[in-house]
């Protein structure tokens, strides 16, 4: 009787050391990741702190003497930033209508079925107004 006791005694020491054990890994845990939201908070602070530096310091003359140090500017044409017409020809562009038919994804008419020429990926009633009598 002494020795089963004993083993009682024991399992339920065992039980609350174990659970202890738990109890602190979890409040480490919920301390780390504290720790961890105040550092990226400050990190945070620190950054808006440096944007705001930044946004001083850069001014349209301030920026106008770096560029005058490294030599003279001048604007992009706008030949160079327009990509359509180096992904079309030049006889597409002058028809719009051909333009907006180059969907790969697009039906055409014919695979349109009739029922779905008047519906929207918006929903049926997309347009009209709710109170429309």
């Amino acid at each position: 009787m002494l020795a089963k006791l004993c083993i009682v005694i024991m399992a339920v020491t065992l039980t609350a050391a174990s659970m202890l054990t738990v109890r602190q890994q979890r409040l480490d845990a919920v301390y780390d990741m504290a720790r961890s939201l105040e550092r990226a908070a400050a990190h945070d602070r620190q950054l808006q702190e440096v944007r705001i530096d930044i946004a001083r310091r850069v001014t349209p003359e301030a920026v106008l003497q770096m560029a005058g140090r490294v030599g003279p500017f001048e604007p992009i044409p706008l030949e160079w930033c327009d990509p359509l017409p180096s992904v079309l020809n030049a006889s597409v562009i002058q028809e719009p209508e051909r333009v907006t038919g180059l969907s790969p994804l697009a039906p055409t008419p014919e695979e349109t079925q009739p029922e779905d020429r008047d519906r929207t990926t918006l929903g049926p009633a997309f347009g009209e107004s709710e109170h429309a009598e």
